[in-house]
């Protein structure tokens, strides 16, 4: 049963069952006497405490008080009270009644709480389906185009970037939900150390060009000339600011401003992201960093969003021990997001950020790149993925053989000789980590090294690959280029010697 909250039915009701309960009361009056006055009007109030919320279960407990005191306690068809027991018996109905409109009243808002954490999950849900049928949508028509432009090299080219960016979009929406998963359950480890925040900046910027510029937006940057250095973990922190300023350009209509400004407030490093866009409701401040929380959403999603990009972003923060507010004047008037940190002494080496140890290019050119020629062995019990990655080394001038079992990878390994071995770690038969070291008791794999190519890429997991013996670890979906510059030094090694 459910009553709208915002008519007088809860009042009628409660009328409705005081007089009821008033008539049952006077049928018993035989049987009961001057027993159990009030007791049975507790019957109204529980129900319109818990239909009703707070206040029509007060207005049923003194309707229930008026109606017991004026006919069933002596003298009757008067107000007042008789002696000092049924004075004790109506203030321990008064106290009764008002404890159970206060829990009615919990009910109530923990009721609307969960109807509207049930709404949001559900939006959530209808927004990922839009959002992974998307670039699956732009994938699958770009498989069935090549069966048409298989002599024009350009299209051909054109469609695979197609191919690659839609995966690039499918691999960020599965990070952000496994960010989600791992920080509510605590399994996020923070590799923490001195962290220069302007290089932060500089390279979530870098991330969120992109975004930008399609946009024909305006990023302006205001930042200090003084150290900002914070103790944190260095990608995370790019994660939070380059999420923030996606988040400003998404909801920035096109040709607007977006400014990241940087401050030293004291011990605190602070960091705002503002922008001129759609701005926000008062009602959505307040919960703007929840998960699962989204705009309202149009017909076409465009605008929703998965509604975890800004609880990553909080979850982060905090683990650092800082703090995220959001402020907006109200729709159209653009929103300002900010974080603060706690900050830290600069240490005396200059290298606070992965950007001061090496270039941001990450690896350096490969020697003999694309000429590079390995007996590989890929083991992988997902066969599309297998075969493709087999052809594409092939076409790259190794020599591969492709295995669906850990059975069938050890027949290989023990009858031909393989400088390198590509390993699934969640294969079906044994995993990947009790294959290696089957692998490395035969004899003709001495000298070879062993690649993990698996979906799990946490800090952990990847720990855990280099205790079990593994010299390299690929996440799915394998970066392909940096796997073959990877292969490339390891010809380049055989070579020389090493």
């Amino acid at each position: 049963m459910k009553i709208s909250n915002t008519g007088g039915k809860y009042y009628l009701l409660a009328v409705a069952l005081v007089l009821a309960t008033a008539l049952g009361r006077y049928e018993l009056a035989p049987v009961l006497g001057n027993r159990v006055q009030y007791m049975l009007f507790v019957v109204p109030v529980s129900i319109c405490a818990l239909y009703g919320g707070f206040r029509p279960a007060v207005f049923a407990t003194l309707l229930s008080a008026a109606v017991a005191l004026f006919f069933f306690v002596e003298p009757i068809f008067t107000f007042k009270l008789g002696n000092l027991t049924d004075a004790l018996s109506l203030s321990s109905f008064l106290l009764v009644s008002a404890v159970i409109s206060m829990l009615g009243e919990r009910v109530q808002r923990l009721t609307r709480n969960l109807d509207a954490a049930n709404k949001s999950k559900d939006d959530f849900l209808a927004m990922l389906a839009h959002e992974l049928r998307n670039p699956l949508a732009g994938i699958t028509t770009a498989a069935e185009l090549l069966k048409f432009i298989q002599t024009d090299a350009q299209r051909i080219d054109q469609t695979r970037k197609v191919i690659l960016r839609q995966t690039a979009q499918m691999t960020t929406l599965v990070d952000d939900l496994l960010d989600v998963s791992r920080l509510t359950r605590g399994l996020i480890i923070l590799e923490k150390k001195p962290v220069d925040m302007l290089s932060v900046v500089q390279d979530a910027v870098h991330q969120t060009r992109g975004h930008v510029d399609d946009k024909m937006q305006r990023l302006t940057l205001a930042l200090p000339s003084e150290p900002c250095c914070v103790i944190g973990d260095y990608a995370r922190l790019v994660q939070v600011v380059a999420n923030l300023l996606n988040n400003a350009s998404k909801y920035t209509q096109q040709g607007g401003q977006i400014q990241l400004r940087v401050n030293v407030e004291g011990e605190q490093i602070r960091v705002d992201v503002s922008d001129n866009g759609r701005g926000m409701p008062a009602e959505l401040l307040s919960k703007v960093f929840d998960l699962f929380v989204q705009e309202e959403l149009t017909p076409d999603r465009s605008k929703g969003g998965l509604g975890l990009g800004l609880a990553i972003v909080k979850s982060i923060a905090e683990k650092h021990g800082g703090t995220v507010s959001a402020r907006s004047s109200g729709p159209e008037q653009g929103s300002t997001f900010t974080i603060c940190l706690p900050r830290c002494d600069p240490p005396t080496s200059a290298a606070t950020s992965p950007a001061n140890a090496a270039p941001v290019s990450a690896n350096p050119p490969a020697p003999n790149a694309g000429k590079a020629s390995l007996n590989l062995l890929v083991v992988d019990d997902n066969a599309d993925l297998a075969q493709s990655l087999g052809i594409l080394l092939q076409e790259r001038g190794h020599n591969v053989t492709v295995c669906a079992t850990a059975r069938a990878a050890l027949d290989c390994a023990f009858a031909e000789n393989f400088d390198a071995f590509l390993l699934d770690i969640g294969l079906p038969d044994v995993d990947g980590y009790e294959l290696l070291r089957m692998l490395r008791q035969s004899p003709l794999a001495t000298g070879a090294k062993f690649i993990a190519l698996t979906g799990f890429g946490q800090a952990t997991d990847k720990a855990l690959a280099q205790e079990a013996g593994f010299d390299f670890h690929f996440t799915k979906p394998v970066d392909t280029d940096n796997l073959c510059d990877t292969l490339a030094r390891l010809y380049a090694f055989r070579r020389s010697g090493l």
